[in-house]
């Protein structure tokens, strides 16, 4: 079972990486926005 699911090359390797990064950059970035979109209104309504 787990030879499976083992990436079979340093490049699958590298890919997958790659994107699981782009995918959590792009969380990162929503997330930031969100949170200081709620820190103005606290701000605001302090």
């Amino acid at each position: 079972m787990l030879d499976l699911r083992m990436a079979k090359t340093a490049l699958n390797v590298d890919k997958f990486l790659s994107n699981v990064g782009t995918k959590l950059k792009e969380a990162q970035v929503k997330e930031t926005a969100r949170l200081l979109e709620l820190k103005k209104e606290e701000v605001r309504f302090g």
